[in-house]
């Protein structure tokens, strides 16, 4: 075939700086930043290094306060380090979130052996598991 590379004809350069802000993309939305945290806790806390996943567990919170996944795991992450900085504030905001959770039908974010590294009353455990 003779066909030649494609056509780019309907393509031209801006006329302006300004067209060029038209398509520029936008910021990643805070959900995103947060999940972004979410995601390099996590690494972090795989890596061994978890107070820097801490700091990213509370980043994400501060993004996104209803976010049941990074909260217990910033309790988890927090009990293993020994951090009780807000413990009981981060306790109180996992039972909370977790009476939801089960209220809703949705999936909790802390497992049942997970539960053992976060102290919980025993009904909420059995409802856990």
């Amino acid at each position: 075939g003779g066909e030649g590379p494609p056509s780019f004809g309907s393509l031209k350069a801006p006329d302006s700086p300004r067209d060029l802000t038209a398509t520029a993309p936008s910021a990643p939305s805070t959900e995103a930043q947060a999940l972004a945290h979410y995601h390099a806790a996590l690494a972090h806390q795989a890596s061994g290094r978890v107070g820097a996943a801490v700091r990213h567990f509370r980043a994400a919170l501060a993004l996104q306060a209803d976010f049941p996944a990074a909260l217990c795991s910033l309790a988890r992450a927090q009990s293993s380090i020994c951090d009780w900085s807000s413990r009981e504030a981060t306790l109180v905001s996992v039972r909370a979130s977790l009476v939801r959770q089960l209220d809703e039908g949705a999936c909790p974010a802390l497992q049942p052996f997970d539960a053992f590294a976060v102290p919980l009353e025993l009904p909420l455990v059995l409802r856990l598991a």
